[in-house]
């Protein structure tokens, strides 16, 4: 997704804990992401790592 000039880059996990992956990592390597955003079935967001954010979906609207 591009908002201005910054690339976000979206991760949907089912888990309630989610967690940085290689896979991540690599895309926002490969990709030049800026920020990345863990959608997951938990109920709070928070962050997971430098530029990587876990987003819970019943908050989407409200945290992103």
């Amino acid at each position: 997704m591009h908002r201005g000039r910054r690339r976000t880059g979206f991760e949907i996990k089912r888990t309630t804990t989610p967690k940085v992956t290689p896979s991540i990592k690599a895309a926002m390597e490969a990709l030049d992401l800026q920020e990345v955003i863990v959608l997951h079935a938990g109920d709070r967001t928070f962050p997971l790592g430098k530029k990587v954010r876990a987003v819970a979906a019943s908050r989407l609207l409200e945290d992103v």
